[in-house]
């Protein structure tokens, strides 16, 4: 995965808190990869602290529960953060789509995905 450095660099704002901020300017759970990004979206899509922490690696909810704290405490600057991480993803798809090529690159893999689909749901019939 790549991510796309940040603008303007992410400060974790209080000690003790589990993330880290890596070098290509992600921030994720400190000792883990786990992006703070998807530990946001889970919860802002309603998922409890212990079902986050079990689908990603089994981290115990608590460290979970501590990330959403801090994410609930500094909301909007986190917020800016994702987005700001969304739209450079954006840009660089964006780039990537027109390069030459690109559009009979990416028909081709979902030709090669089709077909790999179709054998596996034939394995499954048998």
């Amino acid at each position: 995965m790549v991510v796309a450095e940040t603008t303007v660099p992410f400060v974790i704002r209080e000690p003790g808190v589990p993330l880290e901020v890596w070098g290509d300017g992600s921030v994720r759970v400190g000792g883990t990869r786990l992006l703070l990004d998807t530990v946001v979206g889970g919860f802002n899509l309603g998922n409890p602290a212990d079902k986050l922490g079990e689908i990603h690696g089994g981290l115990p909810a608590q460290v979970i529960r501590d990330v959403i704290a801090y994410y609930l405490r500094h909301r909007g600057e986190i917020d800016a953060y994702i987005r700001q991480g969304e739209e450079a993803a954006d840009e660089a798809y964006r780039k990537i789509s027109a390069l030459p090529g690109h559009a009979e690159a990416l028909n081709d893999l979902k030709a090669r995905m089709a077909v790999l689909a179709a054998e596996r749901d034939a394995q499954r019939i048998d």
